[in-house]
C-alpha cells in the first residue's frame, strides 16, 4: 500500500504541475488576444490548429500516448481560446 500511496503523490506532483502550465498557456492566449484586437485580426486559425494537433500527435506517439486524447484535449483549449480572446 505504501507504493499505491506513493504512486497518486506522483500524480497528485504531476496534476499540480499540469495545472501551472495551463495557467501559463491562459496567460499567453490572453496576451495574444490582445494583440489579435489591435491588429483586427480574427480569432481562429484553423489551418494552424489542424497543423499543432498533428504535430503534437506524432510527438504524443512517441511518448506512448494515445493520439485521441490529443486531439479531445486540444480542442478543448482551442474552444477555451476562443472564449479568452473574445
Amino acid at each position: 500500500m505504501d507504493e499505491l500511496k506513493s504512486l497518486r503523490q506522483q500524480i497528485d506532483a504531476v496534476d499540480i504541475h499540469i495545472l501551472q502550465l495551463l495557467g501559463k498557456r491562459i496567460a499567453i492566449m490572453k496576451a495574444i488576444g490582445k494583440i489579435k484586437k489591435e491588429y483586427g485580426n480574427g480569432i481562429r486559425d484553423p489551418q494552424r490548429e489542424q497543423e499543432k494537433i498533428k504535430t503534437l500527435e506524432e510527438k504524443a506517439k512517441e511518448l506512448e500516448i494515445p493520439p485521441s486524447l490529443i486531439s479531445i484535449l486540444w480542442q478543448a483549449i482551442f474552444h477555451l481560446s476562443d472564449e479568452i480572446e473574445k
